[in-house]
């Protein structure tokens, strides 16, 4: 788990995390230090000798000079090392957990930036293989429990300093005191970890595929509600999520009772040790003076041991709780390594050797999908003029989909290539996407108004009104829009549920003839539309069209009238229709 910890955090963070482990290891001295000098000043009080000879041997002991420390001023110096103690240990404490949390904001912040801006760009073939909602718990959940991962390992390391310097101390005071109680949370401990750990575990991994799961049937659940209630399905959906959540909870439900128990069992050991040791000196030795300095060292030790043996039971219960999601980071990163490898591979050919001024040039192009044994398109060329329109029609299965994603550079060529103006599409996707605009019969709107959708402006930057008009009118809205009280400012819903289909398409069209391409692609865009809506917004486009190149698959030889190029796409090959 620590090459997964350092390949995760990469070199540089690396040591700084180690420098984080080293600092809790150095504030829990301090904080012992603290906690020991109380004691210390009540001593100081009652018995002002033995404290003053024995502090006088410790500072011979380490060659300091003690002239200025008598029996009078003890006390004094008690009280200074109780202030002090506590000051340095608070101000430093401070310090460190202000940086400490500082580091894992920026590290979640960092890497669910780097697995969104990766999940972004990973190729569309890839998207359609990958289920929403593990993306949406890897970018927020994985990443949360890695870094919390970090911050127990940190706790850890600390705790067993504790306990460690505690048993140190605990032997110096009284050796069979020590072994006896140690020895006694020891078998606790390799009692608890030996029976919970394989548990614990297993809930992890669990709770980790059940929170995807958990997330797809919500997306499903609401994304798909009208389906759900025509067909009768509340119930079954229900009963699913009500499965998987009572699950999860329980899952939670136990590991939460394993982190709470711990620690009421301590206490009630340590209260019911430190009784069986002062009944043993009070009755037996009857040495009063002996149990009050013993229980005073007891005390502040058990008031750190209980945190410390509890926290260390915690931490490792939350160590096996995340361990799952810091494996699948680690893997992740592995395939966005991997994903940058393969992608500088797929080098393309830049430019058109054979370049005749031609807009738009496709060139044997070729596609099979993965685990296909046929090829979807084979050999398809043909050349596009600029300010043409091109109506592409063909049987489903035909390939039509397949032509666009690629034209759209949503998915790569196996064989050929496409050329805008003489260089290759795929060399400068970005270039290309700034050209073109796409209406599907698929739309997506946000849960925002219509004239957001339309405008698509997520920087809130100043929109340009005369092209938004224009968009509405071609797109056929203005009507719509004159209806609703509020207008443009009117909410659509979520994926546009306040809209009909026709209306969620027309502000499809809009929203792309808002952006005002010199390309437009257009699949089924008027599937929704009757066939007099369709005639009109084709009317309005061909009139303000200014020399743009428009693409049309359809599936209505009506549509095909306005295009002056047309081809038959049939069994992955194109042929030109007269």
């Amino acid at each position: 788990m620590i090459a997964k910890i350092e390949h995760i955090l990469g070199k540089n963070k690396y040591t700084k995390f180690k420098v984080f482990l080293f600092a809790n290891i150095i504030n829990f001295f301090l904080e012992f230090t603290s906690l020991i000098s109380i004691p210390i000043f009540v001593a100081s009080i009652l018995s002002p000798e033995l404290v003053f000879e024995k502090l006088k041997s410790i500072l011979i002991t380490l060659n300091i000079n003690s002239t200025q420390l008598d029996i009078n001023n003890i006390v004094s110096a008690a009280a200074i090392l109780v202030v002090l103690s506590f000051y340095l240990k608070n101000f430093f404490l401070s310090f460190i957990i202000y940086r400490e949390k500082k580091f894992y904001k920026n590290f979640n912040t960092n890497l669910s930036k780097l697995f969104f801006d990766y999940y972004m760009a990973m190729p569309y073939l890839k998207h359609t293989k990958k289920n929403p909602s593990e993306l949406v718990r890897t970018t927020l959940h994985d990443v949360r429990h890695t870094a919390s991962y970090l911050e127990f390992v940190s706790i850890l390391a600390r705790d067993v300093v504790a306990l460690f310097v505690i048993l140190i101390i605990m032997l110096s005071v009284n050796i069979l005191n020590a072994i006896l109680i140690f020895s006694f949370f020891l078998i606790l401990i390799l009692f608890y970890f030996s029976f919970m750990k394989p548990k614990i575990r297993s809930w992890g991994k669990l709770n980790q595929e059940i929170s995807s799961k958990i997330i797809k049937t919500l997306y499903e659940s609401y994304g798909s509600i009208k389906d759900i209630k025509i067909l009768s399905k509340e119930q079954e959906v229900k009963d699913k999520f009500y499965e998987k959540i009572n699950k999860y909870e329980t899952n939670h439900f136990f590991w939460d009772l394993s982190n709470k128990f711990p620690k009421i069992i301590l206490e009630i050991i340590a209260v019911t040790l430190i009784l069986l040791i002062s009944y043993f000196y009070y009755y037996i030795y009857k040495d009063t003076q002996t149990l009050f300095n013993l229980l005073s060292v007891y005390v502040v030790l058990v008031i750190r041991f209980i945190p410390a043996f509890n926290s260390l039971t915690t931490s490792f219960g939350y160590l096996r709780m995340f361990s799952p999601s810091v494996e699948f980071i680690s893997k992740e990163l592995n395939n966005i390594n991997k994903d940058r490898y393969s992608q500088n591979l797929n080098i393309f050919q830049k430019n058109d050797e054979h370049f005749n001024n031609e807009f738009i040039k496709i060139s044997n192009l070729s596609f099979k999908y993965p685990n296909s044994n046929f090829k979807s398109l084979e050999n398809i060329s043909l050349k596009i003029n600029k300010g043409s329109i091109v109506g592409i029609m063909g049987p489903t299965g035909s390939g039509k989909t397949t032509f666009f994603h690629l034209m759209l550079g949503l998915i790569s060529p196996e064989k050929g290539n496409i050329f805008f103006e003489g260089k290759s599409i795929f060399t400068d996707i970005d270039l290309w996407r700034k050209e073109t605009g796409h209406i599907s019969q698929n739309i997506f709107l946000l849960d925002d108004t219509i004239k957001n959708n339309i405008t698509f402006n997520l920087s809130n930057n100043e929109d340009d009104e005369k092209r938004l008009a224009q968009a509405i009118e071609i797109a056929n809205l203005n009507d719509k829009l004159d209806s609703l009280p509020k207008g443009l400012e009117t909410r659509v819903g979520v994926d546009g549920l306040e809209l009909s289909g026709g209306e969620r398409q027309r502000i499809a069209i809009a929203r792309t003839l808002y952006k005002n391409p010199n390309i437009i692609f257009m699949d089924e865009f008027t599937s929704a539309l009757d066939i007099k809506t369709e005639e009109l917004i084709l009317q309005k486009l061909m009139k303000y069209k200014n020399n743009k190149t428009i693409i049309i698959i359809t599936h209505r030889t009506s549509t095909l009238k306005y295009c002056n190029v047309k081809f038959l796409l049939k069994e992955g090959s194109i042929s030109k229709i007269d």
